[in-house]
């Protein structure tokens, strides 16, 4: 079966609309969400002014209800008094009562009561808010129930004599809210819902501008102080109080974004289609071109055949440089043993023998880096245990006097995949320069232990040290800050280590001394030859 194609332009395209489209979904998300939380930030502002107005309004209430108390109080404390400060401040309403009760009689008993006739005593609800009333001081309390087939609001004042207590009791029309949110009220645009308690409960409902409580939909909510009672207030919003254009904002983001995300589609398949078109032709121009690339290629290794040999000269002249001097020494000592042989019989020629093999192997060292490095050859890799490595290393070189030797090796390390005689040059050029680091003594540890995916092999030392512009440059060849050498040895043990897929590092500090550090990989025991 073929599979289809889609060009390269035209996913690309697909890919811009996919993209504007996503950022103008984004975008008309976060004004949606920013216009909800500015309705409701606006919502519960008004509901909090609603708050507000009622508080002013509860409060001149109970003043009224405080002025009755204190008049009926000043004149007498009984019915006559109370009833002649009751008709002076509170204006009667229909299906009103207005009571002087004595909580201090089981049941209460309504000493006098102007307006809608009452049983002579308190039952229930009634009895109860009377009482509580007369347990606080100049505090209005209040409480909504049902008398008989009559939903009421009951408030109550203690008078501040005896058992008396001014008794207030209202009928209540939830459904009836008059005019407060018509047309022309600053609140017309809410529907709203007072509470006679702290929580939304349709039992202590005092009136409500909407047949369905509770409210639904996006509500605000605010507390006012009706004196020891906290009362509730709950709003919506008939309408948008951002306006309808902020609301349906989102909706212009949106489709705008589709409508811009499909021209710039199009703008992009044609911009995208010239585009593989001249890359064609480019193609074209490339091919007649490789013919040149090839004969520059060919100038190019001229040149750097050319920068090697002038490399091969520079290092032939450090060479003959380094040689000249152990040669020289080397001719003298022996020199002084023809010497000494025929005029002493062989007292001290020892002495002039070590010299003389001392600077011979110098002078092997110089030549053994110089091959290594000019030829080097791949590493025949089989297992190689570094215990046993490091025993051979340490004994082809002894620690000098003064200069100690620790090793910590974990036991049961793997060993590794590696070319023995070159991981032996490596441990010799390592420890060899630790040994030389230390002209005053000092100590040498050796680690070897595990590590993820192989073995690792620190050789540090207690000398000198190096500063951090040395440490970068030691494994370059040709690099030295001795006096003797060629600067060979780290550059010819990185390309070892490089060439067996592992990895070398240097830390040091001057005065502290030098850490070297050499990942290998693990060999896998018991595998397949």
């Amino acid at each position: 079966m073929t599979s289809i194609r889609i060009p390269t332009y035209r996913l690309a395209a697909f890919v811009v609309v996919v993209v504007i489209v996503s950022i103008a979904s984004v975008g008309s998300l976060l004004i949606r969400n920013a216009v909800r939380s500015e309705e409701h930030r606006l919502l519960q502002e008004r509901a909090s002014e609603i708050g507000l107005i009622l508080t002013e309004a509860f409060s001149g209430l109970q003043t009224q209800m405080a002025t009755v108390a204190g008049e009926t109080q000043l004149n007498g404390a009984d019915a006559r008094a109370f009833m002649a400060s009751t008709a002076t401040l509170i204006t009667a309403q229909p299906g009103s009562s207005t009571v002087l009760a004595d909580a201090g009689t089981d049941p209460v008993r309504f000493v006098a009561v102007i307006g809608t006739a009452l049983p002579p005593t308190a039952v229930g609800p009634a009895d109860a808010l009377i009482r509580r009333a007369l347990n606080l001081r100049a505090e209005i309390t209040t409480s909504v129930f049902d008398e008989g087939s009559a939903h009421v609001i009951g408030l109550a004042y203690p008078v501040g004599v005896g058992g008396l207590v001014i008794y207030r009791q209202l009928p209540l029309d939830p459904s009836a809210a008059g005019s407060a949110t018509s047309g022309s009220q600053p609140f017309h645009e809410l529907t709203v819902a007072l509470y006679a308690g702290p929580t939304q409960e349709k039992a202590t409902l005092i009136l409500t501008t909407s047949g369905q409580v509770p409210l639904r939909g996006s509500v605000a909510v605010a507390s006012t102080t009706f004196g020891a009672d906290q009362w509730l207030v709950a709003i919506n919003a008939t309408s948008p109080l951002v306006g309808n254009f902020a609301t349906n904002a989102f909706w212009l983001v949106l489709v705008g974004g589709v409508v811009v995300a499909l021209a710039l589609g199009a703008l992009a398949d044609s911009l995208l289609r010239r585009r593989e078109h001249t890359l064609a032709l480019v193609d074209q121009r490339t091919a007649e071109l490789r013919d040149s690339m090839a004969k520059l290629e060919l100038a190019q290794e001229q040149v750097l055949r050319q920068a090697r040999l002038a490399a091969i000269g520079e290092l032939a002249a450090g060479v003959g440089h380094e040689l000249r001097n152990p040669l020289g020494v080397i001719t003298n000592a022996h020199y002084l043993l023809r010497a000494g042989f025929e005029q002493q019989g062989g007292n001290g020629l020892m002495r002039h023998l070590a010299l003389a093999e001392r600077e011979v192997g110098a002078a092997t060292l110089i030549v053994g880096d110089l091959l290594d490095f000019a030829g080097p050859r791949e590493p025949v890799t089989t297992p190689v245990g570094l215990h046993e490595l490091l025993d051979e290393v340490l004994d082809l070189a002894a620690p000098p006097s003064g200069i100690t030797v620790d090793r910590d090796e974990s036991a049961g390390c793997s060993p590794v995949l590696a070319d023995r005689d070159q991981l032996r040059q490596v441990l010799l050029n390592l420890i060899t320069n630790a040994y030389e680091a230390m002209p005053g003594g000092g100590a040498v540890t050796v680690v070897v232990r595990e590590a993820p995916g192989g073995v690792e092999l620190q050789v540090t030392d207690s000398g000198v040290g190096m500063d951090q512009e040395t440490a970068a440059q030691v494994f370059q060849p040709f690099f030295t800050r001795k006096a003797r050498g060629i600067g060979l040895g780290l550059a010819v043990t990185k390309r070892i280590i490089d060439a067996h897929g592992g990895g070398i590092s240097v830390t040091s500090a001057p005065g502290v001394g030098t850490t070297f550090r050499v990942d290998l990989p693990a060999a896998v025991v018991g595998a397949a030859p």
